[in-house]
This record gives structure tokens, sequence and C-alpha cells, in this order.
């Protein structure tokens, strides 16, 4: 029950207090913002005694925050090797699970020109890229510049970022000339447009897993939305958002 009686003894009588709802904190990969703030809202209207709670910022950055004890009930990482990280460290309970894919693509400001093929990228100076050193959307982009055998030339010319969104943030305010970024982050910022997308050969297959945190204060708000976010019922919410469909 949301309500719950208070009996006031010196008082002689009761209240009726409002149950404040229990968090379902949730460390999440940055570009996952704007989806989970659909299926929280979802979530809540489902469950109204949970709230959900966003911390959203790099994955390789929650990864380690929860490695050394920040409280999260989800983890959901860009990658499958950040939540190995903590399986590695048994911070993760039971088995992880894979919601929902993306691909990477070249964008710009609106009103560059689009660009006819991938090698068109070597004649910007400065690409704006999450770091490649430990983030997610960083890591696939070396991947698949190096798919491509663009790495050795490119690599000088990125500019490493904290996260995939300050990357394309960087890409739209004149910061760089261009960003590696997810397709879904695209339509975030009314100034950015997809440029190019990857050439299929060399897109990197990116996935992004859920896993419940061992040391759960909401365990059970943390299986029910971890369930709400790998319902294949869902898959429609996640396509809106520019994700595709998960593919393990």
């Amino acid at each position: 029950m949301r309500w719950v009686a208070a009996c006031a003894v010196l008082l002689g009588g009761c209240t009726q207090q409002a149950a404040e709802p229990t968090e379902v904190v949730v460390f999440a990969a940055a570009s996952l913002s704007d989806v989970l703030e659909t299926f929280a809202a979802d979530f809540e209207r489902m469950h109204p005694a949970h709230r959900v709670v966003l911390n959203v910022a790099a994955t390789s950055l929650l990864a380690r925050q929860i490695a050394q004890g920040a409280p999260a009930d989800i983890f959901l990482s860009a990658n499958q090797e950040w939540v190995d990280y903590l399986v590695q460290r048994g911070r993760v309970q039971g088995a992880a699970h894979v919601l929902a894919g993306n691909r990477l693509v070249v964008a710009g400001a609106h009103d560059q020109a689009p660009l006819a093929h991938f090698d068109f990228i070597l004649h910007f100076k400065s690409i704006a890229v999450a770091d490649p050193s430990h983030v997610p959307a960083g890591m696939y982009a070396k991947e698949a510049l190096e798919c491509s055998g663009l790495w050795d030339v490119a690599a000088p010319r990125l500019v490493p970022t904290l996260d995939v969104r300050t990357a394309l943030l960087s890409a739209t305010s004149g910061a760089a000339e261009v960003a590696i970024v997810y397709a879904s982050d695209v339509p975030v910022d009314q100034r950015a447009q997809v440029l190019l997308e990857w050439p299929a050969g060399c897109a990197p297959a990116i996935h992004y897993v859920g896993a419940r945190i061992a040391a759960a204060r909401n365990p059970v708000g943390a299986a029910d939305f971890l369930t709400l976010l790998a319902d294949s019922a869902n898959v429609q919410i996640w396509e809106q958002h520019g994700f595709a469909k998960a593919n393990p």
C-alpha cells in the first residue's frame, strides 16, 4: 500500500502519511539518457511504490564507481567488457542481459555537407570521439577505424571527450569539425546531423548490457526494471529512440 496509518499516541489520534517511493538507482551509459527517461516514466506508472533515479555518465566511470562501492541497483553498460569488469570483482548478481544494439555514424553540424565516402573523414583535422582508451563509444570507434585501415592516420586528429554525448556537443559547438558517435545520439541535438553511416563491413557489433548489482539496496525494484528493459514487447521504445534490436 502507498499509504500507511501512523497513530500519534500522545495526541490520541491517527493520521495518514504517504509512503515514500523506494528508489531504484540506475547507473547508465550517457547514450541511454533519453530512452531511460521514457522507460522510467512507464515503470513508475506500473510500479508506483518505486522511483527510478538515473545517474548517467561514461560507462567506464560508472563501472569504476560501482567497483569502489557506489550505491547502485542496476548497471547499464554500452559494452560487455565493463560488465565483465564488475563480474570479476563480485559486484554483479545473476546473469546480465543484452538489451539493445546501436551503430556508429560520423556526425556534424546541420549545415555541413554529407560525406560521400568514409575516407572523406581524413579531410578533417579534428574528430571528436569518446576517449578510446576506456569509453565504449570510443573503443568501438577505434575498432572501426582499425578495421577500415584508417586508425594510424586518424589517431592524431582525434579529440577525446568524457563520453559520447560530449563528443557530439564538440561537433555541433565547433570545438571539433565532426564526431564519431552512436546513431541514437544525433536526434537529441537539433543542431546535429548524420554525415555518414559507418560502412557495414567494418561496423562494430554494439551491445548494451544490463546487470543487477550484488549490493543493490532495492533488488526487487532492480529486477523489475531490468525485466521491463529486456522485454521483447518494448523493442519499439528502443527503436523510437534510435537504437537497434538486441542481437546477442
